[in-house]
C-alpha cells in the first residue's frame, strides 16, 4: 500500500536551457521516476501504534487486550495459502481451504488522529479449529 509516494521527474535531476535541449533531455523531462522507500512505510505503522497508545483508554484502548488494525487484513490476504471469510463478529482465516483460525471482535473502535485514519478491532477470543491442529482450542482474550 502506498502511504508516501515521492515523484521525481526528469526535471528534477537535468540541468538545461529550455530553448536547447537534446533529444535524451526531452526524453529525461518527460520522465517520472517513482521512489518508494521502505523505511516509509515503516514510518506508517509506527504513526498507527503511537496513535492508538497516544489515544489510549480515553478512546478505549485498554491495557492488556488485544487489537487488529484494519490494514492488517489487507496484508494477510495477499498471501496465496490464505483466505479470510469476513462474518459479522470474527474473521475465518483458511489455509489451503481448511479453516486454520477464527478470530472475534467484541468491538471496533474509528478514529482520525493526526491525519491517520485509524480503525481497529478488539479481539476477544481466538478459536483453533480442530481441521487444523487436530483439536479445538479456544482463547478468551
Amino acid at each position: 500500500m502506498q502511504y508516501s509516494p515521492t515523484l521525481f521527474t526528469g526535471n528534477s535531476i537535468l540541468q538545461h536551457n529550455k530553448d536547447n535541449i537534446s533529444p535524451f533531455g526531452k526524453a529525461l523531462l518527460k520522465k517520472n521516476f517513482l521512489h518508494n522507500p521502505s523505511e516509509f512505510q515503516m514510518n506508517t505503522a509506527f504513526a498507527k501504534a503511537y496513535s492508538i497508545d497516544s489515544l489510549g483508554s480515553s478512546l478505549g484502548f485498554n491495557i492488556n487486550s488485544c487489537y487488529i488494525e484494519s490494514s492488517f487484513w489487507g496484508i494477510i490476504e495477499k498471501i496465496p495459502e490464505l483466505n479470510i471469510r469476513h462474518n459479522r463478529d470474527s474473521k475465518i482465516i483458511y489455509f489451503n481451504s481448511t479453516p486454520a483460525l477464527e478470530i472475534y471482535f467484541s468491538e471496533a473502535i474509528s478514529n482520525h488522529f493526526k491525519g491517520i485514519d485509524l480503525l481497529v478491532q478488539k479481539v476477544c477470543k481466538i478459536r483453533i479449529d480442530e481441521r487444523f491442529e487436530g483439536e479445538e482450542t479456544i482463547f478468551y482474550i
